[in-house]
């Protein structure tokens, strides 16, 4: 079945005559409205560079979480087997324990006498460990012959690094141990290091304190003496008599003390009242002469006039006549006219003018009072604070002497002070150095407090537990790296999971949002030409489709866009089925529709519609053919095709030399809507060129299957190229957009199923 001529064909989209559309095919389509039209943008979108989150890696972990879990599975017990066999054997370890006390400290070092024991043991490790002490234990002959020491290169050295010396078993319980593979040398080794650290570090410690014993035995002895030189001084010293009470002479110390600060408080006050006092005799004595070469100011010589009974008089009879003015006008209807109200009024106007002479002929006279008033206050002020002044400078020279004499018996005080201090420092020393000597004399004299705990012996380890534990870890570890690879690979590919992330995350112009709709039984139901087994996934693509071409027609009206193309970033992204499911929908509600494969090198359309490749556009390129014997009718109602053809090296020059243009010029004046599927934008330039002779683009996006940055590349190129890119559509939704619990899909469902 062939179309129409062009006469018999009806108006555009838009209203225009077909030639007046023919025509416009040979200028650029106008600017989209903002609304619709993407515009490539400089720098990519954040989401593109995002570095990954937890979450992020989650949600991309959830596309391959079973292949993940799985190869992770494989891999940790591979992982773990290998940590199994191949881990080595753990090495013997020989151990030797002691028991080394905390020493009390030395008295004159002063403390609490609470041991010190993290300090101890600190310093017994590295005794142990010395250099000294492990050269004395390897000068036997027996043990530097062992195999063991004569493989090293230095056996200081080594043994200085592999010896472990710790209090693990307890806090005064030091365990000296080696590991190696020859337990008997290893036992024969700490048993000798142990002895060293006994010969080298506590036979000599006992010694240390003999000499310390001794040493306290001398000085004990001078301080006694020189103790009983400062008695017989004391006793002969007739300044000193009482001085041996240090008690008596504490307590006369803290209370001079205390008078004498008592005393200096006292004096600091009496000055600063002496200054206070004199500042303000200075100032009564300038506002002396303030008053009387200035009056008093105006609201004080004013409210004085108004105290005096004569003016109190007049300004009472000046209210009286205006009450009576006030009564009489509230009785009279013509007060202007009014005898009496007159008259009230001159009297009025007289006892006004009587008051304001009164306070005028007084004035001079109420000043004058008013400054002999303030002369006579200050005067008493004046007297009061010499008096103050007199009595201050009174009070300073008696403090003063008693200071002087306070500082005296204080000096004196002190003397006896230190007489007594020192002799009580002397007596406090010596009874110190006693109670040490007697106390390091029981130490010295009583057994060691050292003893050996357990001699040198070889400690088993659980091997079987060891590899387990190691094992285990290494499957543990191999399983979570995997699972953590296998995110982050798929975070790194950055597929579309929804509709948002165009929206939001790339910032493009979503036009419609399908479900999947790859498959052609499922276009056969859309159009009716199958029966759908679930008519609820029949009416969900229904609405989703017509949702998208709505969008179309309102594009369509708002300015000249008859030609549309679609395509995608890469192969595999639904733009075929987008395609054809569009065409069908615009031809469903009466529009004149062709649908042209564009796709050239790999033509998938025609098997929806069961139809012949070719010929097809390929042909009519070559000029093999012509449009009328290309162009196919299909099962739905206004709806025609245009298959690919055969595809060769010729056509791909043909792309560009015009006779495309003149293709698209001829089939814009027979239809209404021309939908071209293309092939994808990245691998080959064809729809590039495709786009350059359409009004407008829908990019296909599907969803788990197209990668952001693949969508976004594809927007730049063809924005590059001229393109206008209407938007994208996303297909392979999951449910986001349409829910189940939609109530007017499931009715409508359920209408088409009655229908059927």
């Amino acid at each position: 079945m062939q179309p129409p001529p062009d006469s018999q064909q009806p108006k555009g989209p838009v209203g225009t005559p077909a030639g007046a559309q023919a025509g416009a095919s040979s200028r650029s389509s106008p600017s989209p409205p903002a609304r619709f039209a993407g515009q490539p943008v400089t720098s990519p979108p954040a989401v593109l560079s995002s570095p990954p989150t937890a979450w992020a890696l989650l949600n991309a972990l959830q596309r391959h979480l079973f292949l993940a879990i799985t190869l992770g599975a494989v891999c940790a017990a591979v992982m773990a087997a290998a940590a199994w066999f191949f881990t080595p054997p753990s090495k013997l370890t020989a151990r030797t324990l002691m028991i080394v006390p905390v020493e009390r400290r030395f008295v004159l070092n002063a403390g609490d006498g609470t041991p010190d024991i993290p300090n101890h043991q600190r310093t017994q490790i590295a005794l142990a460990k010395s250099r000294n002490v492990l050269q004395s234990a390897l000068r036997d002959s027996k043990i530097a012959q062992l195999s063991l020491l004569r493989e090293q290169i230095d056996p200081v050295d080594w043994l200085e690094k592999e010896l472990q010396v710790d209090f693990t078993v307890a806090p005064e319980v030091i365990r000296i141990a080696l590991s190696g593979d020859k337990p008997d040398e290893l036992v024969k080794l700490v048993d000798a290091v142990r002895e060293a650290y006994k010969k080298e570090v506590l036979t000599k410690s006992q010694g240390d304190r003999r000499e310390r014993l001794d040493y306290l035995f001398r000085i004990r002895g001078d301080f006694e003496k020189l103790l009983q030189d400062l008695k017989d001084a004391q006793r002969t010293d007739p300044n000193a008599v009482g001085a041996i009470n240090a008690r008596a002479i504490a307590l006369t110390q803290a209370y001079l003390q205390l008078e004498l600060q008592a005393t200096e408080r006292e004096k600091l006050q009496n000055s600063a009242e002496l200054r206070k006092a004199k500042v303000e005799l200075e100032l009564y004595r300038n506002s002396e002469k303030k008053v009387l070469e200035s009056p008093p100011p105006e609201p004080i010589i004013s409210a004085a006039i108004e105290k005096q009974e004569p003016v109190q008089k007049l300004v009472a009879t000046v209210e009286q006549w205006q009450q009576k003015i006030n009564a009489a006008l509230r009785t009279v209807a013509h007060p202007d006219k009014d005898p009496g109200i007159a008259d009230y009024r001159k009297q009025l106007a007289q006892a006004q003018a009587s008051l304001d002479a009164l306070r005028v002929s007084t004035r001079a006279d109420v000043i004058r009072r008013l400054q002999e008033q303030s002369r006579d206050e200050l005067g008493k002020n004046i007297a009061a604070l010499q008096n103050r002044v007199a009595l201050a400078t009174e009070q300073q020279t008696k403090l003063d002497a008693t200071l002087q004499d306070l500082r005296g018996k204080t000096k004196e005080a002190a003397k006896q002070d230190a007489a007594a201090e020192e002799l009580s420092l002397y007596q406090d020393i010596t009874k110190r150095i006693s109670t040490e000597y007697e106390a390091l004399k029981l130490e010295v004299e009583a057994p060691s407090r050292v003893r050996l705990l357990e001699e040198g012996v070889v400690a088993r380890v659980n091997d079987q537990k060891r590899q387990m534990m190691i094992a285990g870890g290494a499957g543990v570890s191999t399983l979570a790296l995997v699972l953590l690879a296998v995110a982050w690979l798929e975070f790194r590919i950055r597929r579309v999971r929804n509709a948002d992330q165009i929206a939001q995350g790339l910032g493009m112009m979503l036009v419609g949002a399908l479900p999947d709709s790859s498959n052609p039984s499922r276009f056969r139901r859309f159009v009716g030409l199958g029966r759908a087994r679930h008519a609820y996934s029949h009416s969900l693509l229904t609405e989703s489709v017509d949702s998208a071409r709505t969008m179309l027609l309102q594009a369509a009206q708002a300015e000249f866009l008859q030609v549309v193309m679609i395509t995608s970033a890469v192969s595999g992204e639904g733009k075929t089925s987008l395609a054809v499911h569009l065409a069908a929908s615009l031809a469903k509600v009466g529009r004149r529709t062709l649908l042209i494969d564009g796709d050239l090198r790999n033509p998938t359309a025609h098997r929806v519609f069961d139809l012949a490749h070719a010929p097809g556009v390929c042909e009519i390129l070559r000029g093999e053919k012509q449009l009328s014997e290309v162009t196919q009718a299909t099962a739905i109602k206004d709806l025609w095709m245009i298959p690919a053809g055969d595809w060769n090296k010729v056509v791909a020059p043909a792309l560009t030399n015009g006779t495309l243009d003149t293709l698209m010029g001829a089939l814009r004046g027979q239809f209404e809507f021309i939908i071209a599927d293309s092939s994808p934008v990245l691998p080959v330039t064809d729809p590039l060129l495709f786009g350059q002779r359409a009004d407008a683009v829908l990019l296909s996006v599907l969803c788990n299957v197209s990668r952001m940055q693949n969508v976004y590349a594809a927007y730049q190129r063809l924005g590059a190229a001229g393109v206008r890119v209407l938007g994208t559509v996303v297909n392979g939704i999951q449910g986001e957009t349409y829910g189940s619990a939609y109530p007017y899909l499931a009715s409508s469902a359920g209408q088409l199923e009655m229908a059927r």
